[in-house]
């Protein structure tokens, strides 16, 4: 079982969801380029956020099917404490579609 994580300059990696999802992003990050203190999670090519660091014990596989495609995303604090996320694939058409979808 794998999904793949698209990322950066059009960059892909494949990944193994079945793990917990603290693990999971943690090696998402260190094989994405990620800086340690990213707050990270995926999302699928339609722009629905996984969520996946609201169940860090949980496994990936009860979120995320098997060959899915994902985007990383990188969550940011706005001004008023709430949290958006942002894409993190370079690929400006995919952007565009992805907010809003």
């Amino acid at each position: 079982m794998f999904i793949t994580v698209r990322f950066a300059d059009d960059k892909s990696e494949l990944f193994n969801p079945n793990c917990r999802n603290c693990l999971l992003l943690s090696n998402i990050k260190e094989r994405c380029d990620c800086e340690d203190d990213d707050f990270i999670d995926l999302s699928d090519e339609s722009g629905s956020l996984k969520n996946l660091q609201s169940h860090p014990l949980d496994y990936g596989t009860k979120y995320l099917n098997e060959r899915e495609i994902f985007i990383l995303v990188k969550g940011e604090k706005t001004d008023g404490g709430s949290m958006t996320f942002v894409p993190l694939l370079e690929e400006w058409k995919l952007i565009r579609h992805f907010w809003s979808g």
